[in-house]
């Protein structure tokens, strides 16, 4: 209600004849809208000037936060209405922004959502070409990354985890599943066997049953459609786990981009996960 009365006395405002409009700015890292109308009349000058938050639900907010090993961790966050998150873990060379159409879409279902940027992209630590001269030691070092984005999205209120990840994060994720069996479930989009000594065949086997997993990959993308195949074959003992074979659609979240149906997909796979009995 607040942000229909917000825009209908902006576009009142910008009709009026005796109005100019002076400055409109989108300020895409916070949402802010700023209007700055001037009026000019025989005798006056009046400045209008009107500041509201793009959406009035706090549609995105910026948020940083320290790693166990102190690299600070920049990251986009959603706020849900519901108990469940879901991490979103980009490839490279992408950073936080490449979620951003899947994670609205959540947040419209009532998920929290935190996409970051891991260490040595974007705006983290190292950020935004440092990871271009990371060895694969301080590749596995984004586990840490992960490991406070979590603690993160439980401080807001998010009581069961989901994990999306794109290559290195696909394989990011999987890897912290398979350590906390909390984790409701992974969404594995263009996962490799091993990116930067990340390996999924191994963290695979030790995801539980009460877990699920969604395996994405494109045809045009021989690695990942081979591991993906490969993994879904290792994951025969666990009751929720699904495959997505998809063509000439890329890698990692360029899929997103190729085929935006699959976000609508990939958010019904989700509430069905959080449908599932807790004890299943």
């Amino acid at each position: 209600m607040c942000l229909l009365a917000s825009w209908t006395l902006g576009s009142l405002v910008f009709l009026h004849p005796d109005f100019n409009q002076d400055v409109f700015v989108f300020n895409n890292d916070i949402r802010w809208v700023y209007c700055c109308v001037r009026a000019i009349s025989k005798d006056k000058l009046f400045v209008f000037s009107s500041l509201f938050f793009y959406g009035m639900i706090r549609e995105m907010q910026t948020e940083h936060f320290l790693t166990k090993d102190d690299y600070t961790i920049a990251a986009d966050y959603y706020a849900g209405t519901g108990k469940s998150g879901v991490l979103l873990l980009h490839m490279m060379p992408a950073d936080r922004t490449s979620w951003h159409a899947l994670a609205a879409k959540l947040q419209e279902n009532g998920f929290h959502i935190l996409a970051i940027d891991l260490r040595g992209h974007g705006q983290s630590t190292g950020g935004p070409n440092g990871y271009q001269a990371f060895s694969d030691a301080e590749h596995q070092q984004s586990v840490f990354d992960v490991d406070s984005a979590v603690e993160f999205l439980r401080s807001k209120g998010a009581e069961k985890i989901h994990i999306g990840g794109a290559s290195i994060g696909a394989n990011l994720g999987l890897q912290y599943a398979a350590k906390h069996s909390e984790v409701a479930s992974v969404v594995l989009l263009s996962p490799g066997l091993d990116y930067c000594g990340i390996h999924t065949d191994i963290w695979m086997d030790n995801i539980k049953p009460n877990q699920a997993i969604l395996l994405v990959a494109s045809d045009d993308d021989v690695y990942s459609f081979t591991t993906v195949k490969t993994l879904f074959d290792r994951s025969s003992n666990l009751p929720m786990r699904e495959v997505k074979l998809l063509t000439e659609a890329g890698h990692g979240t360029v899929i997103l981009q190729k085929n935006p149906g699959f976000i609508d997909e990939i958010v019904v796979w989700l509430k069905k996960v959080d449908s599932r009995p807790t004890t299943q």
